[in-house]
């Protein structure tokens, strides 16, 4: 009887270990230093929806980037964004779902897709919203002489605060960039403006006027690529 008793417990006790052998060889190993190689990005197109006088601003992201072999997981980064859709879109058009989670708190992202893509060129696409920070990082809003505006921080790790993306320095990765702003307001970014176009917008949602610009600053890494946004007084910037 207690040899009966001690077998069924030193089955116990080696199935628990197995479990938590188990689960510890499927834990997630997040990277601590530099993203894992084989994902380069090419191309930004990033689209920004700014209003200083509002709490949060929202944003999409295209990625291009070319994929050394077929995956389903990528890393990236992505800090506080409150992402609503991701998704993956191969060389021919197909688009794959994806589930976007921030891992930790260094801002560091994993994606995973619901099927293998590449190896070769995919796009990978975020639509996300985001509070603007108070402590003058990532995309950031200020107040000065009772306006509001917004602004932008992004060395050294704080591009991942305002999209999605690979924010680190050894990606030298071209931008275009689209602002969708109140037609009062003023977008500055470390390009000229290549395009200005007038919005109709539903009063309902939006009580001013709003207009987009485009804007195309030249290759850029995540730590240069500033957005200076609203109507600055004389002599404030």
């Amino acid at each position: 009887m207690d040899i009966g008793r001690n077998i069924a417990r030193v089955v116990a006790i080696v199935a628990l270990l197995l479990a938590g052998g188990l689960e510890a060889a499927l834990a997630v190993a997040v990277p601590a230093g530099k993203l894992p190689s084989g994902v380069t990005p090419t191309h930004y197109r990033l689209d920004l929806a700014i209003d200083p006088k509002q709490e949060r601003f929202s944003g999409e992201v295209r990625i291009d980037v070319t994929l050394a072999e077929a995956t389903t997981r990528i890393w990236l980064h992505g800090r506080g964004l409150d992402v609503s859709d991701a998704h993956v879109v191969t060389a021919t058009g197909a688009r794959v779902g994806a589930i976007y989670r921030e891992e930790g708190e260094s801002g560091v992202v994993r994606l995973d897709a619901e099927e293998a893509v590449g190896p070769g060129a995919v796009t990978l696409v975020f639509r996300y919203g985001a509070p603007f920070n108070r402590s003058l990082e990532g995309l950031y809003r200020v107040e000065h002489g009772g306006r509001a505006y917004a602004y932008t921080q992004f060395q050294p790790l704080s591009a991942r605060r305002a999209f999605p993306g690979f924010d680190e320095p050894r990606f030298k990765t071209p931008f275009d960039i689209a602002i969708t702003t109140g037609a009062s307001d003023n977008a500055i970014s470390n390009g000229p403006a290549r395009e200005t176009l007038a919005l109709a917008v539903n009063q309902h949602l939006i009580l001013t006027p709003y207009r987009r610009a485009k804007l195309t600053p030249p290759l850029a890494s995540t730590e240069v690529v500033p957005v200076v946004h609203g109507r600055a007084p004389r002599g404030f910037v």
